[in-house]
This record gives C-alpha cells, structure tokens and sequence, in this order.
C-alpha cells in the first residue's frame, strides 16, 4: 500500500513539473522570449526521395500515347455567319 502510494505521488509531481514547464514555455512564446526556429536542413533522404518522384514522373510521362492529333486543338479564325 505505502509503495502505492508513493508510486502515484511520484507521477503527481512529474506531472506537476511537466505542467509547470509546459506553461512556461508557452508564457515565453507568448511574449516573444524565445529566438525564432532555425529552417531546417534538406535531409539526403529527401532528396532521394525527390529524385525518385521525379525518375517516376519523367518515366510515365515519356510512356504514354499521345491521344490527340497535331492538328486538333489548334486556333481558328472566326467567321461571323449572318
């Protein structure tokens, strides 16, 4: 019972603590004490990443069929018939 009880005493006051912290933390975001976020680094497995999207876009993009002819879709002078 005594270890029990100790036990849920000592969550009580880590909790308190991290409250506590927490609270401190957004007072000093609130009044601007705290130095602005530094911009992150581009990881290489982002840019991995990225050069594989790209690889996939170019190769589905060169293996498809054209659907429409050269000669459709072009512009046309308009003729006004009256």
């Amino acid at each position: 019972m005594l270890k029990f009880l100790l036990i849920i005493i000592l969550f009580f006051f880590l909790l308190v603590f991290l409250l506590g912290f927490s609270f401190l933390r957004f007072l000093a975001r609130m009044f601007g004490m705290t130095p602005p976020p530094r911009p992150r680094k581009d990881t290489s497995s982002r840019k991995e990443y990225k050069n594989n999207q790209r690889d996939t876009q170019t190769a589905h993009t060169s293996s498809r069929k054209k659907i429409f002819d050269k000669d459709q879709g072009e512009y046309t002078d308009y003729e006004e018939i009256k």
